[in-house]
């Protein structure tokens, strides 16, 4: 694929595809679903039960829902499953190749357990950080579009700037959101943030058979909205 080999390098931070599904009220059990136990305990034998304890804001009353997240023994893969969803996340992401051929083994060993024809939803999710320089936001290295009041120089101090925009089809769509992003708990007097570039790309009511051919096209498409992100500085960086 030319998105592969367009750039010697990258800014993804994280990578996440999350498959959405009828709900299996099995998932919620306190004890995971053995059948997908037996399936991912080879390559992601550490396993952690989470309780997400949801608060109405009207009744008063409280939900719990519980993950079960699998993880690899570095921990820089992980798949958490709910009721009616399940996360792949790459915390170290390397290229798309590598990213797409973890996600469909995995997906393959436990698609059955899912006793689905079709996804309710799938979407692939990129999380890109930009470093910036000590001087702040050069220009041409990302695209004026995004930043020209950061590059206006009209602005000082900025503490907070971002953006979003959405694309909605039949069939599903996209979500851009870019931004500054300090470090947390930053103790510098003058910090230099970050630009993030964090672009999901979704499908709706997908046959559970055309997963890898929606992963191809949903990855173009990330990858071309990203590259439209960029200025020419920041292309010739990445080709190096």
């Amino acid at each position: 694929m030319e998105n592969e080999s367009r750039y010697k390098r990258g800014y993804v931070q994280t990578a996440v595809c999350e498959i959405r599904f009828p709900t299996i009220l099995e998932f919620a059990n306190p004890d995971p679903p053995i059948q997908i136990v037996k399936s991912l305990r080879r390559d992601y034998p550490i396993l952690n039960a989470q309780n997400e304890i949801k608060l109405g804001v009207n009744s008063g009353k409280s939900s719990t829902k519980i993950t079960h997240e699998f993880a690899t023994t570095n921990r820089k893969w992980t798949l958490s499953v709910k009721q009616s969803s399940i996360v792949f996340q790459a915390n170290a992401y390397h290229n798309y190749s590598d990213f797409k051929a973890r996600f469909l083994k995995a997906f393959d060993s436990i698609k059955d357990s899912l006793d689905a024809d079709f996804l309710t939803r799938i979407g692939l999710r990129y999380v890109n950080a930009i470093k910036t320089e000590p001087e702040g936001f050069k220009k041409d290295f990302l695209n004026e579009m995004l930043v020209s009041p950061l590059l206006s120089g009209k602005f000082n101090n900025v503490n907070e700037y971002a953006g979003k925009i959405q694309l909605v089809k039949n069939d599903g769509g996209l979500i851009l959101q870019h931004g500054i992003r300090f470090a947390d708990g930053t103790t510098e007097d003058h910090p230099i943030p970050d630009y993030m570039i964090d672009i999901d790309t979704y499908r709706v009511d997908l046959p559970i058979d055309h997963v890898e051919g929606a992963l191809d096209i949903m990855h173009a498409q990330a990858f071309t909205v990203f590259d439209l992100c960029l200025g020419t500085k920041a292309k010739e960086k990445l080709s190096q």
